[in-house]
């Protein structure tokens, strides 16, 4: 690569690439990117060609069923959408990966995989890449919400949003540090009553960076009471043309309240009063599942194909992490190791 860039020594080089980038991805700046920072865990860049390519460099001897010495490394894209987003004309998506490829066997890259940009029109093909469809995400589509407003949504999303209002529930733009633990607690617990994996309970440090992210790259909404208690919150992610709902969460009563339908309704508000033309809430955690049906309730119509990447670099490292990880499991007596997603060792 012509340039491989560090999220912290290399961020005024990495802003400029960013910079370039028409729609100013919020997944391709480098304080997101930054946020996945961890021991064994490098927020990087590729960038060359026209083309910036956000990732995390993962040690595997920070997995903790690698042995000592560990010293091969995989590539994934930070929790969000990525790939390589074009900055300027004429890229030539076949040379980039080749380099790439060819600066990953010399940094013992067994593997990586990628959540592939939903807009692929914006990013390089992922030439030489895997890919698979994924589930399905819900886009509103704000030229449609400025001119119809709530009436764009499903029938049952509007009557819960005005029992949500009859009921003295108010949202509003919120940053300070009360207002950010209240959240914090909230999607915990919501985390914990899904029963989530592990993947989505994030460390104490990238909440402090997302924290910081907050009025610029970031707002927290924040849906109370009456008696103003929180009820449930939603960080949302904005681009210059793209929001995206990233993290959100409610309380027992903000369930049973609507909070969450009101929140969505204020995001739109809020949106359409700015420059911004989609807001892409995602997808389920299957296809077709209960999670994504209530989002494309919003979205009626705003179905988007998405997909995953992914590349192996080492056949034989990647067979023998596999053989390695089962290992451990049947050595510590543990229940068997059941992949979810690429890479299978993970």
């Amino acid at each position: 690569m012509s340039l491989v860039l560090h999220a912290e020594t290399d961020r005024a080089r990495w802003l400029e690439a960013w910079r370039a980038l028409p729609t100013r991805e919020p997944f391709a700046h480098p304080d997101f990117v930054a946020m996945f920072a961890a021991r064994g865990v490098r927020p990087l860049a590729a960038v060359d060609s026209g083309a910036i390519f956000p990732f995390l460099l993962r040690d595997l001897e920070a997995e903790h069923w690698t042995e000592p010495g560990e010293n091969r490394r995989d590539v994934a894209v930070p929790y969000g959408y990525g790939g390589a987003f074009v900055t300027g004309p004429g890229v030539d998506p076949d040379l980039f990966w080749k380099r790439f490829d060819s600066w990953a066997h010399d940094h013992r890259v067994v593997c990586a995989d990628a959540r592939i940009f939903l807009q692929r029109d914006e990013v390089l093909p992922m030439s030489g890449w895997s890919e698979q469809p994924a589930c399905d995400s819900a886009v509103v589509d704000l030229a449609r919400y400025r001119a119809l407003r709530d009436q764009s949504f499903s029938s049952s999303v509007r009557r819960n949003i005005r029992q949500a209002g009859r009921a003295g529930l108010t949202v509003a733009v919120e940053h300070d540090e009360a207002a950010w633990q209240a959240f914090r607690e909230i999607y915990r617990a919501t985390m914990d009553r899904r029963r989530a994996t592990g993947s989505y309970y994030f460390t104490d440090a990238f909440f402090v960076r997302l924290h910081g992210l907050l009025g610029n790259l970031a707002r927290l909404f924040v849906v109370r009471d009456a008696s103003g208690e929180p009820l449930s919150g939603e960080v949302v992610l904005l681009g210059t043309t793209r929001a995206y709902s990233y993290l959100a969460g409610s309380t027992g009563p903000g369930r049973r309240s609507h909070a969450n339908e009101l929140c969505k309704g204020a995001v739109c508000d809020w949106l359409v009063r700015g420059p911004w033309q989609e807001f892409v809430l995602g997808g389920g955690n299957r296809p077709d599942d209960a999670l994504l049906e209530y989002k494309l309730r919003f979205a009626p119509g705003g179905r988007r194909s998405y997909s995953t990447g992914s590349k192996v670099y080492d056949e034989a490292a990647y067979a023998e992490l596999v053989r390695l990880r089962h290992a451990f499991h049947e050595r510590e007596r543990l229940e068997a190791h059941v992949p979810r997603r690429f890479p299978a060792y993970r």
